[in-house]
């Protein structure tokens, strides 16, 4: 673990100040699939595509994506090898049992210093596409594409108010602070290095409430990271009462939802672009809005 993670770090840190070369990408690679190769066994099975709340998106090489149901915690998971590591487990359902569960002839899902196989977090009311790995292999070779910057995470939300046409990039540092027990992030000085990118806008309204329905790219994994940097910006999203949101009876959580994958997993996989349904529950709290441009705007 402590090769993994000082690996990782120098590729972090690198990739941060945009000084990652491909041959130092290259022999980390290498270096990664070599731990690997100690760790893991002879692979056996499959995973079935559906499973109670949750769905296999698409399973590919050594890794596979999730459907994650709203609801699901994933308490174990970071996207970022500067983001605090410390994990308290809180209430409800968590990933990592539902994974231990189902599919736990997978070596790497049984172990929890791998994370049990989870790449990344999203927030327990956020749903959408969940990267996983059912090998060492799949599992190193994924965080070495998230720490340098390789990976395209796009996501769909609604936020209170008018946002601005015109694509804009959100570079405000967050800082990870707790309000009433609860985790949180805030706009500091002394915050990390965070990039969330709006890429279109669609504007909409229902009675007296006017909304924005946005694509977003997030270049970082910072927690709530949409949510915050949003907020800051004087447009929380709709149902998120955390950071200042609207809420409205017609949608039960956060309007914020994991739409689209893309990385490049090499040996592990090769290209992924997965694409996740808006599910039922934020399709039917859109129904109940109506445009006010025809076509919104969107800068390509």
């Amino acid at each position: 673990a402590w090769l993994r993670d000082d690996l990782l770090s120098v590729v972090h840190a690198f990739a941060n100040y945009s000084k990652l070369t491909e041959s130092l990408y290259r022999s980390s690679l290498e270096t990664l699939k070599t731990a690997a190769k100690v760790l893991d066994v002879e692979k056996e099975g499959a995973l079935p595509l559906a499973m109670d709340e949750m769905s296999v998106l698409l399973e590919q090489g050594d890794v596979y994506v999730l459907s994650k149901a709203p609801g699901w915690n994933v308490s174990v998971g970071w996207d970022e090898v500067d983001t605090p590591k410390v994990v308290k487990k809180s209430r409800g359902k968590h990933v990592q049992d539902w994974l231990m569960q189902n599919f736990n002839t997978w070596p790497v899902v049984n172990d929890e210093a791998a994370q049990h196989g989870i790449v990344h977090r999203l927030d327990v009311n956020t749903s959408g596409a969940l990267l996983c790995s059912k090998t060492y292999l799949g599992y190193l070779l994924a965080q070495l594409q998230f720490v340098a910057r390789r990976v395209q995470k796009y996501y769909v939300c609604v936020c209170a108010g008018h946002f601005p046409p015109q694509r804009r990039l959100l570079l405000d540092p967050l800082l990870e602070s707790t309000l009433r027990d609860e985790p949180r992030s805030i706009v500091s000085e002394r915050g990390r290095y965070s990039k969330t990118e709006v890429v279109s806008s669609v504007h909409l309204r229902v009675d007296e409430l006017t909304v924005s329905l946005l694509q977003v790219r997030l270049h970082t994994g910072r927690r709530h990271q949409i949510r915050a940097h949003l907020a800051h910006e004087g447009h929380p999203l709709l149902g998120d009462s955390s950071y200042g949101g609207p809420e409205v009876s017609w949608c039960p959580r956060v309007f914020l939802h994991a739409s689209r994958l893309v990385v490049n997993m090499e040996e592990a996989g090769g290209e992924l672009d997965v694409t996740c349904p808006l599910p039922e529950d934020l399709q039917a709290a859109l129904h109940h809005l109506e445009a006010l441009d025809l076509l919104g705007r969107s800068e390509k």
